[in-house]
């Protein structure tokens, strides 16, 4: 047999409200107490985040300027590039020099700037400076970079030429 339930009947209202209202208050102070300091920190860490991403935008665009001005310098200087790192051989570029005078001595002077700095005694069986000329040539494309510091001495022996020229070979510090 079934027998009708009653204990809805028996549900006192009061205390239902009191523990509705407890448990609404205590869901408000856990809202107040855990949900919204983490807004808080939210907001601020969004806005520092935005602030980094505003800081990253500028560092990306200077490094893009910069990396095409490099860019762009290599493809304009790349002879020049490769002649800085290119190793300094003595025995060839006496070799070189000896196309153009009949005797040729290199000197090195120590220098502790990056350069190398030698002193290239000549001697040449012409009365014309022509070879003196043409060897500059031959220094603007030689596989270094080396510079030829004026004045140089040049004297009239007989039937020679007889010089001391003073060269810069510039290299990388990398191929020492």
């Amino acid at each position: 047999m079934m027998t009708k339930d009653h204990s809805l009947k028996e549900i006192d209202v009061l205390k239902l409200i009191m523990y509705v209202l407890a448990f609404i208050f205590a869901l408000v102070f856990f809202i107040v107490l855990l949900i919204i300091p983490s807004i808080k920190e939210y907001k601020r860490l969004k806005i520092q985040n935005q602030a980094s991403i505003v800081n990253l935008n500028k560092i990306e665009q200077i490094y893009k300027t910069h990396a095409g001005a490099l860019n762009d310098f290599k493809i304009k200087n790349s002879k020049l590039l490769n002649a800085a790192m290119a190793p300094f051989d003595e025995k060839d570029f006496i070799e070189q020099a000896k196309k153009y005078f009949s005797e040729v001595e290199l000197i090195s002077i120590p220098n502790d700037d990056g350069e190398s700095v030698y002193r290239l005694n000549t001697v040449s069986t012409i009365y014309s400076a022509q070879k003196l000329y043409e060897f500059m040539d031959f220094l603007n494309d030689y596989k270094n970079i080396v510079v030829l510091e004026f004045p140089a001495e040049v004297r009239v022996k007989k039937q020679s030429l007889e010089s001391t020229i003073n060269l810069q070979i510039f290299k990388s510090k990398l191929t020492n």
